[in-house]
């Protein structure tokens, strides 16, 4: 039998959201992310994985496409945050 290994992403809102393995494992190398992670803050050119887990489950959230690609928008209370190619191009605050 093989044990399915399931953990609970620290701090996202409600119990749906759940990883196979440690959901830190592939940020172990990079500092300013883990770092960024436990004070639950964000930068630009953070991956939006890593969004995910410092602000949880967005709001609200949209995507629009233009000649240099798709652009997703996550809305956070008063805080927008614009993610391109994986990566926080921009954080707004209302």
């Amino acid at each position: 039998d093989e044990k399915l290994n399931l953990k609970f992403i620290y701090n996202f809102p409600t119990p749906d959201y759940f990883a196979t393995g440690d959901p830190l494992a592939k940020f172990r190398s990079d500092r300013r992310i883990l770092n960024a992670l436990r004070r639950r803050e964000i930068y630009k050119g953070m991956p939006e994985e890593a969004l995910f887990l410092a602000w949880g489950k967005p709001q609200a959230t949209s995507s629009t496409v233009s000649a240099k690609g798709e652009v997703k928008t996550y809305q956070y209370g008063r805080h927008t945050v614009l993610v391109h190619d994986g990566r926080i191009v921009s954080r707004d605050i209302d």
